[in-house]
């Protein structure tokens, strides 16, 4: 059976410097069964693209659910980095039309009942969405 680990290590650093003056704040590793799911699928969008829509509703017992949304290209002008964070909007189980919610990344952990989630960018750059799923089957 695979696993998806999930590790997050907060250390407090000088501004500037980087330097480490406080290591090991949290440092914590959490893992979930994994049986089948999406591996890193990704999708680019632009504002003008609107929703996309992702079926989730051939997966039963999701346990992890993450969303991240990264810029695709550089943009020196406004100061963009390729990779870098991006601002996306998501909409958990409706159709497309709902409220949607703004974030870069979201990431839901432990069981959930999410069949349909839809995405989309909110400027005119180009998005690179990157979802993964975890399911128990």
């Amino acid at each position: 059976m695979e696993q998806l680990q999930i590790s997050m290590t907060m250390h407090k650093v000088e501004a500037g410097t980087g330097k480490v003056l406080v290591s090991n704040i949290v440092n914590d590793t959490r893992k979930y069964n994994r049986v089948e799911g999406k591996d890193g699928e990704s999708l680019r969008l632009r504002a003008a693209d609107g929703a996309a829509a992702i079926d989730l509703s051939q997966y039963e017992d999701i346990t992890f659910l993450q969303i991240a949304g990264t810029y695709a290209e550089s943009d020196s002008v406004a100061g963009i980095i390729e990779g870098s964070p991006a601002p996306i909007e998501y909409e958990l189980d409706g159709d497309g039309t709902g409220a949607f919610s703004r974030a870069s990344r979201l990431t839901l952990e432990g069981p959930t009942n999410v069949s349909a989630l839809h995405v989309r960018a909110i400027d005119e750059r180009l998005v690179k969405f990157s979802i993964i799923v975890g399911a128990n089957a």
